[in-house]
């Protein structure tokens, strides 16, 4: 299930956002997958390990 809440971020912070995924690095989802889904996830996913990722994070996490 998906919940939205209206209005968490203001605009500023959503720009951030969106300019940090622009830059990011994304990777095979195969590399968050278990061991039964690995042969079938084909999405790609923000490496959690790169600077951007961790920017949002806070960003997000700190809301």
């Amino acid at each position: 299930m998906i919940v939205t809440i209206p209005e968490l971020l203001d605009s500023s912070a959503l720009s951030k956002i969106s300019d940090w995924m622009e830059q990011a690095e994304w990777i095979s989802g195969a590399h968050t997958a278990g061991r039964n889904a690995v042969h079938h996830k084909s999405n790609r996913e923000m490496d959690q390990q790169s600077e951007q990722w961790k920017k949002i994070n806070s960003l997000v996490v700190s809301t």
